[in-house]
């Protein structure tokens, strides 16, 4: 999906309100201007991933990230986003594609692979 620049801050905003009003959801990742990565401690459910992506219509994908030690996050703002767009998955993380199945592996699903630059 073609997305204008005058786009981007709308969507980025609709990703912090999700972020406010989810306790499960520590904070996101743009990944591009049409997608996003949400990440929190738990392995959100599917239904809980059914209903944040039903909340963003506006984006082409979202991920999500599981397992993310909130201390981590506090203490390195841009853990996430280097260790995800790096292909790497630290120990204990996982990751969907809406509310798919979790897996072990940022390669393992190719949008986000793509996204992120490297070879699925």
């Amino acid at each position: 999906m073609a997305v204008s620049p005058e786009q981007v801050p709308t969507f980025l905003s609709q990703a912090e309100q999700i972020v406010a009003s989810r306790q499960k959801v520590l904070g996101f990742v743009p990944e591009e201007a049409s997608s996003v990565l949400f990440f929190s401690e738990d392995l959100l459910s599917p239904e809980d991933r059914r209903k944040i992506v039903e909340d963003a219509p506006a984006f082409s994908t979202v991920f999500f990230l599981g397992g993310v030690k909130q201390e981590d996050v506090k203490g390195d703002p841009g853990l996430v986003q280097r260790v995800t767009c790096q292909g790497g998955m630290l120990p204990g993380w996982k990751i969907s594609q809406g509310d798919g199945d979790w897996v072990n592996d940022l390669r393992g699903i190719p949008d986000a692979a793509e996204i992120c630059g490297i070879a699925a």
